[in-house]
């Protein structure tokens, strides 16, 4: 059964990556990177508290979005704790699972799987 899981999760991350890959502007201007580069999301797995950590990134407006594994849209709780530096997403009424985050700001698409456990 772990085996099937582990294949579903490839097969959803393929197909997201496909149609949501990070796309970045090529001509950014100087000094602002894309967010891929400077995204920690962390613990993963997680069973209750999700935080996203963006380093360095100089985001006007961030759009974030969690998907389960056959592709809805799941609502969040994501606290923004620094303006446009560090968030939590709260997650434990997710059912335990593997889930794909997204976040999205004028010129990136960053995609994390993550892993929801549940003790």
């Amino acid at each position: 059964m772990n085996g099937l899981k582990v294949l579903l999760l490839m097969t959803f991350v393929f197909w997201w990556s496909l149609n949501a890959s990070a796309q970045t502007d090529t001509k950014l201007p100087l000094g602002l990177r894309p967010v891929t580069e400077h995204v920690d999301v962390y613990p993963n797995p997680t069973n209750d508290i999700l935080h996203v950590k963006l380093d360095n990134v100089n985001v006007k407006s961030l759009e974030m979005q969690v998907f389960n594994i056959i592709g809805n849209n799941i609502k969040i709780d994501a606290e923004e704790v620094i303006k446009n530096r560090y968030y939590r997403i709260n997650t434990h009424d997710f059912q335990p699972g593997y889930y794909l985050l997204v976040l999205t700001d004028p010129k990136t698409r960053f995609n994390k799987a993550i892993r929801i456990k549940k003790e």
